[in-house]
């Protein structure tokens, strides 16, 4: 639920409602919501929801400002579930860059987008630590675009450097867990890297990327596109953080799997 991108599907949801059907919500986000209309619809929607479960507690928060419905619950993000993000880091892995840009389309204007880019290129061109660069749209196809612009700024400058695309979300988790450095504004390609322990930059474009960092504790990693500068970046890339763990993982993972048992106990 967003302000300007995501509704929740409240047309399709309310339809289902007239029709005598249960609705709710799994494992979901909410963003701050400015938009009158919106909030309104949003109101409406979740006072009707027989169950609503939110990831993060900024979005419980915000549900709980929205509604007074008691079938409203924080539990945990629905990622945690997977088997396939947490693994082991190769030994000998090669230092290695992955820039998997977040198209910022509708959240900041064109202006400020480019000239993060064009930070963001400068100050790889001056680094040389990596022995490969990968340019790579992990998101949807709106993301294209942006990472392609930032692929023919970095390939005249540098020879180490390619750009490619996967479909398979499984390819797309061992792309990142290759990296030993990994810049992005997609939440979940995130969420891998940093449970994984790389180092990671987040840029910022909304309140869902801050809230995962500061429920692992990492929000030096965030920085925002608006004050994009070289010395901000360079201070998110030397953070040091204490490493994540299985039992980390697992604490999360069961508070996750709350949203599966209320799930089954409403249907």
């Amino acid at each position: 639920m967003t302000d300007s991108a995501g509704d929740g599907a409240c047309g399709y949801m309310n339809s289902f409602n007239h029709r005598g059907k249960r609705i709710g919500y799994v494992g979901i986000g909410i963003n701050e919501i400015h938009n009158q209309v919106r909030k309104k619809a949003y109101k409406d929607i979740l006072d009707k929801a027989n169950l609503v479960t939110l990831r993060d507690e900024k979005s419980y928060s915000i549900a709980k400002e929205l509604s007074s419905n008691q079938n409203i619950l924080l539990t945990e993000d629905l990622v945690y579930l997977s088997d396939e993000v947490v693994r082991l880091s190769p030994e000998d892995r090669v230092p290695k860059l992955l820039v998997a840009w977040r198209s910022l389309r509708g959240y900041c204007s064109e202006e400020v987008e480019n000239r993060a880019l064009d930070t963001l290129a400068a100050l790889i061109v001056a680094k040389d630590e990596y022995e490969e660069i990968i340019i790579s749209p992990l998101g949807n196809q709106v993301d294209d675009e942006p990472n392609r612009k930032l692929y023919s700024k970095l390939s005249a400058q540098v020879r180490n450097v390619r750009f490619t695309e996967l479909q398979s979300y499984k390819q797309k988790i061992d792309l990142i867990c290759s990296a030993t450095t990994v810049i992005t504004g997609r939440l979940h390609a995130i969420f891998i890297a940093e449970w994984n322990n790389i180092n990671t930059v987040a840029i910022g474009y909304d309140t869902k990327v801050k809230s995962f960092l500061e429920s692992i504790k990492r929000t030096e990693d965030l920085v925002f596109p608006e004050t994009l500068t070289p010395e901000i970046m360079e201070q998110a890339l030397l953070a040091k953080h204490k490493e994540l763990t299985a039992f980390d993982w697992k604490e999360r993972q069961d508070k996750s799997m709350k949203n599966v048992l209320l799930f089954e106990e409403m249907i």
